[in-house]
């Protein structure tokens, strides 16, 4: 399988507000070209991020495994269905929890039925250990369109919003064992109140115990206002326990287009024609309750606040991919959890048509943000952001990706000795390209020559500054004689 590494380390242009979350790198595919809708799908669990292009050679698609390693996440293996000839949009949804993880294929592009694939970390690699389908093989139930796993594997989740059985449209969710290695189809759950055109099993999660389904044109508080079914595991089948609607909940919200659990918290997002909500409950034992409503501290209408959400222990990040405060801009919200209040943290902006926070993932100290419609090489290439709550005060980020020849930043920034220079070079008419350092005292200290002149938007070289002292360094970008761009960098020893 293709391990093409590709990083881009971002630039920040500060303005008023400070933050611990910040963008560590902004990561194109491998193999990345246009249409691919790389991001579409992420999925973040300690140590291992997975992306989904839905449409990568279109219609196959595909995924791409990424791993933190010496504090970069690099692109380790780019996945395929295993038997793709006869796979469409594979990536469509990702899920990735401890040494399992899922991907759908959900055929949107034909009139067959999807399918998932598991895969399971031996500790050496992530092998293929079972593909799942709908029972009856029925078509164009959109089977595949959120999947979830426990943690230990024992449980697998599969949900098909336009399943007919409760009437057209109503959705379904399949819910596996697994026995033996092998993940066997324990029951099929549809909503106890389940009409047409609900679409239950939107999206879904699952833990050893529980199971949440949203129904996003569930119609108690309103036309499409929304709502989250909640089912409990008796040991030997899983038993409707309740039925959550939000306290602001009205038509059109589509309250559940997004769910996130974590522990004893549920985060829920809307997907709403103002600028969107999300919902945090708790659970005490016996009920969930709303403790928490969350909105943008800048919010417009059609931000989409809310299309995507995540949480993990102290943290939520919810994604907001239209945000026209800041022009063709999009965002990404953190919030923290202090107390019994979630108060917002920080806002990621991303300054251009890329649909940044279109999909959301927190593990811990890490999250990732999907931008499916960046441009990258290429129109709707897609991107996905790696960010990290590094504990330092930072600017808010507003940033604008080139798409010429330019420096993007390095990182780290400060370092010690060795930090990691990023620059695009996008054009093919130059035939000389170099970076050079100099110190504080303007004296040229190193030199990158013949710098290769790929026309890739994100390319990178690594400087060891161990035979230097401690201070400002400038790096400029160097291309036909011609200085287009100089950067600052701190080494601190």
């Amino acid at each position: 399988m293709k391990k093409a590494t590709i990083i881009l380390i971002i630039s920040i242009c500060a303005i008023t507000l400070f933050a611990d979350w910040s963008i560590e790198q902004k990561v194109f595919a491998g193999d990345g070209s246009g249409e691919d809708y790389f991001g579409q799908s992420v999925s973040i669990s300690g140590e291992y991020a997975i992306v989904g292009a839905p449409l990568k050679n279109f219609p196959l698609g595909a995924a791409y495994l990424h791993k933190r390693i010496n504090n970069q996440w690099l692109e380790i293996e780019k996945i395929q269905a295993s038997d793709s000839t006869n796979t469409q949009g594979f990536g469509s949804s990702v899920f990735i929890n401890g040494d399992y993880m899922m991907i759908s294929a959900n055929h949107y592009y034909s009139n067959s039925s999807g399918s998932t694939y598991i895969y399971h970390n031996d500790g050496e690699n992530w092998n293929e250990v079972d593909i799942i389908t709908a029972s009856g093989s029925p078509i164009c139930d959109q089977y595949g369109c959120s999947v979830g796993i426990t943690e230990n594997g024992e449980y697998a989740i599969v949900g098909a919003y336009n399943d007919d059985e409760n009437g057209e449209n109503s959705g379904a969710v399949y819910v596996y064992q697994q026995i033996n290695s092998e993940w066997n189809l324990q029951t099929k759950i549809m909503a106890y109140d389940g009409s047409l055109q609900d679409l239950f099993g939107c999206s879904v999660f699952i833990t050893n115990n529980l199971i949440f389904v949203s129904a996003i044109n569930d119609d108690d508080n309103g036309e499409e206002s929304g709502s989250v079914y909640i089912y409990e595991n008796n040991g030997t089948n899983w038993e409707f326990h309740s039925k959550i609607i939000a306290s602001h909940n009205t038509s059109n919200d589509q309250f559940g287009v997004s769910i996130s659990v974590c522990g004893d918290f549920l985060i829920v997002g809307t997907s709403c024609y103002d600028q969107g909500e999300a919902y945090i409950f708790h659970f005490d034992g016996e009920n969930w309750t709303e403790v928490a409503n969350l909105t943008a501290s800048d919010g417009f209408d059609y931000d989409h606040f809310g299309r995507s959400v995540s949480i993990s222990e102290d943290y939520a990040v919810i994604g907001a991919c239209d945000c026209p405060d800041v022009g063709m801009s999009a965002s990404a919200y953190f919030f923290e959890k202090e107390g019994t209040d979630w108060n917002e943290l920080n806002k990621l902006t991303i300054d251009n048509w890329g649909a940044f926070g279109y999909s959301v993932s927190i593990s811990g100290e890490n999250a990732i943000v999907g931008a499916n419609l960046d441009f990258g090489v290429s129109n709707a290439t897609g991107a996905v952001y790696f960010i990290s709550n590094d504990g330092t005060s930072i600017d808010q980020e507003i940033i604008t990706y080139p798409q010429y020849n330019a420096l993007i930043s390095n990182y780290p920034n400060p370092f010690n000795p060795i930090t990691t220079i990023s620059f695009s070079l996008t054009t093919n008419l130059h035939e000389k390209a170099r970076i050079e350092i100099f110190n504080i005292k303007g004296q040229l200290v190193e030199t990158f020559s013949n710098l290769p002149i790929t026309n890739s938007p994100n390319q990178q070289i690594v400087w060891n500054a161990e035979k230097q002292a401690s201070g400002v360094y400038f790096y400029k970008l160097v291309v036909d004689d011609k200085t287009v761009d100089t950067k600052k960098m701190i080494l601190l020893k």
